[in-house]
């Protein structure tokens, strides 16, 4: 990404999909006024750089399709994030610490190697989608059965051989793809 966009203050939306991209300049941060990042379908790797969270403002962080294979605890500092993307990568592990991310309403993680998400995540009640699918799990992770506004839920290829009866707990939910 050219510096001349780095350095801009007031841009909103950075849209640099399907580009060469193998990693996010540490100077992302000064781009205070941003809302909206996506850098999917690129090549980052990782370890994503800490100028990445001062992006106070951001809402929408689109990193999916790429090559991450760990995501770091301090995603929990990006305060006004309500959308989050990371399917297709190759991450196993989950930060306990997301789960101060109550603000978090779309979560997609599908296409990784999952196979389970910590349990303090029920704490994230005002999820409404969550994406996890073509995972490892075994088993709907027992977290899900607590986050109350849940209304799309999709867990189909994976290994679940059937949902459990907490299913009743998510009185909003209004789709559930379980499909083998």
């Amino acid at each position: 990404v050219p510096k001349q966009v780095m350095d801009s203050i007031y841009l909103h939306e950075l849209d640099a999909d399907h580009n060469i991209l193998d990693e996010i300049e540490g100077s992302i941060g000064r781009m205070a006024g941003l809302k909206v990042l996506s850098l999917s379908w690129n090549r980052i790797e990782g370890p994503l750089p800490k100028g990445m969270w001062d992006l106070n403002s951001l809402r929408t962080l689109n990193l999916d399709h790429n090559q991450l294979d760990e995501i770091p605890d301090d995603f929990c500092l990006l305060t006004a994030l309500t959308k989050l993307r990371l399917d297709s990568n190759n991450i196993d592990e989950m930060p306990e610490s997301m789960h101060v991310r109550t603000n978090l309403k779309t979560l997609a993680l599908d296409r990784n190697n999952l196979q389970d998400l910590p349990l303090k995540w029920r704490s994230m009640i005002r999820l409404t989608t969550l994406t996890l699918s073509r995972n490892d799990f075994e088993l709907v992770p027992e977290c899900v059965w607590s986050m109350a506004y849940l209304r799309i839920l999709h867990v189909h290829f994976n290994s679940i051989p059937s949902i459990a009866p907490e299913i009743v707990q998510l009185a909003k939910l209004t789709e559930l793809n379980y499909s083998a």
